[in-house]
């Protein structure tokens, strides 16, 4: 295992009140080889300040314990504990883990914590390419190590500047989010329209490509395949329910081809749907008989 860290003359376990803002000590674990498990760190009662991790590498989930709750972070998640709470986290030689870490207190650091609401964040997984938090650790590690007049403003602005951008990635994501939550309930309700992921992206407001990773993010798949998905749940409650020809059926749910209707239904319940009514349909008579 590699490691290089940076500390500042303060003492971890120390609490920050004569300065507003401070950089206790930065650095990153590198993992390459390493013989068994071993707890890079483990303190029942955490430490008076705030600690930022930032998962850069990871090829299997890292587990972190926050307090009681246990969280299972991978690359480009970042875990932050707040002060007094409980820390306890492993890196493994499979995980291969590339990990940066900040440890950071003040004055108005609560303060500042609660108006960027980053305050109750324990996780987040960051996907926005533009902020390099390893960039910023390193900045601020130079500085540490340097020790210049003005390194104490330098390390400031670089923490604040990170902190804030952190801020704004989380409010633009959780207003994507509820803005993708408003898409799904409207495919909920209108499955049978044929709008294209173009037409949903601007009604988000989102470029197509954003929309859809962030589409994806929540449902785990495509708006299209999502949209396909409820119309063949759609379709099998009227194969088994009504008398409707496969064609008509194909008509409602919004498939304008019956043979591509019946090649997707069947690659997603291995039946044809007339197979589906055969087999399905009179186990309802049997159950209804019953």
């Amino acid at each position: 295992m590699f490691t290089a860290t940076y500390s500042k003359s303060r003492d971890l376990f120390t609490p920050i009140r004569d300065v507003p803002m401070d950089v206790i000590c930065a650095g990153f674990h590198s993992v390459e080889t390493m013989s068994e498990t071993r707890a890079l760190s483990n303190r029942p009662n955490g430490t008076p300040n705030y600690q930022l991790i930032y998962i850069k590498e990871c090829k299997s989930p890292i587990t972190y314990t926050i307090g009681e709750q246990e969280y299972a972070a991978q690359t480009d998640d970042i875990i932050i504990y707040r002060p007094h709470e409980k820390q306890r986290y492993f890196y493994t030689m499979k995980n291969k883990a590339v990990v940066y870490w900040i440890h950071f207190d003040g004055a108005e650091v609560e303060n500042l914590m609660k108006r960027l609401c980053l305050h109750d964040v324990r996780l987040l997984h960051l996907t926005d390419t533009s902020i390099s938090v390893p960039k910023a650790i390193k900045r601020i590690m130079n500085e540490l190590h340097a020790s210049h007049l003005f390194s104490h403003d330098i390390i400031c602005g670089e923490l604040y500047s990170l902190l804030a951008k952190l801020a704004q990635f989380k409010y633009l994501t959780s207003n994507n989010f509820s803005k993708i939550d408003e898409i799904i309930d409207d495919i909920k309700t209108n499955f049978s329209n044929n709008l294209s992921n173009q037409d949903y992206a601007y009604k988000c407001g989102l470029s197509l490509p954003h929309f859809l990773r962030c589409f994806k993010q929540v449902t785990g798949t495509s708006p299209l395949n999502y949209k396909l998905n409820l119309r063949v749940n759609h379709a099998k409650n009227l194969i088994t329910k009504t008398e409707l020809s496969v064609n008509q059926i194909s008509q409602i749910v919004g498939f304008n081809d019956p043979a591509y209707f019946s090649r997707y239904f069947k690659k997603l319940t291995g039946l044809s749907p007339k197979e589906y009514r055969e087999k399905f349909s009179v186990k309802m008579e049997e159950m209804g008989d019953a």
